[in-house]
């Protein structure tokens, strides 16, 4: 059930694509700070009601769990929160590169799943690594079940129920998405009519379950490279 509402963030970004194109960057921008549909998991019921951001996501600092990508990120951008300065420059209409409503509209989208909710995805790739091996990782996303947290942000909640995702390339948000656009772009498509890399993905992450469960922490470093090296190709 949370790994669902973990992979609602795609919602966020999807309506942050929807006001931009329409011109609402003012709206947008709340969508971005404070989110819409991916609840915080609440540990008791007194626990306030609160959406996870992507704004929040942005600046966290259990990005420094995605090393070693995070300070490839840091040095290349020479600026720790490099994500949200441009999420917040583009929205406010501050950056000079990008003037009309679709560049602007498409920045926002792309830096909102490929910076923001792709660095998040290597952390916690690292977290769910870290944790089975009894390893302290630092951050406040302190999750039950990070592998499943991993599956969900890769995939999104729009790809819907069907073997390969939606048949609507339009449909997802985050990097499964991405896949199923190039392999039809690149004719690099499964016998079952899906992306190869998706594919690969899928098994991947079956086989990290497994390991989990069987704590065969090791293995699961190999499997999660793998995932790292695929969802950064």
């Amino acid at each position: 059930l949370y790994s669902s509402q973990v992979a609602r963030v795609d919602l966020d970004i999807l309506q942050m694509r929807i006001l931009s194109s329409m011109g609402s960057f003012r709206y947008a921008q709340m969508w971005y700070d404070y989110g819409r549909n991916s609840p915080v998991q609440q540990r008791s019921e007194n626990d306030s009601f609160s959406y996870y951001s992507l704004a929040d996501l942005a600046v966290a600092s259990s990005r420094k769990n995605g090393d070693p990508w995070f300070s490839d990120f840091v040095l290349y951008h020479n600026d720790n929160n490099y994500a949200d300065k441009m999420m917040r420059n583009v929205l406010q209409g501050r950056n000079n590169k990008w003037n009309s409503v679709e560049q602007r509209t498409a920045v926002i989208a792309e830096t909102s799943a490929f910076m923001v909710v792709q660095m998040h995805l290597w952390a916690q790739i690292n977290d769910a690594v870290n944790q089975c091996k009894g390893m302290q990782s630092e951050g406040e996303y302190d999750l039950t079940h990070p592998w499943d947290e991993v599956a969900a942000l890769i995939i999104g909640s729009l790809e819907g129920t069907m073997e390969g995702g939606s048949a609507d390339l339009e449909d997802g948000q985050l990097t499964w998405s991405l896949a199923s656009r190039r392999a039809f772009q690149f004719q690099s498509i499964n016998s079952d009519g899906y992306a190869n890399i998706n594919s690969r993905l899928e098994d991947l992450l079956y086989a990290g379950k497994g390991e989990i469960d069987a704590m065969e922490c090791t293995a699961l470093e190999r499997t999660a490279y793998q995932i790292q090296v695929l969802t950064n190709s």
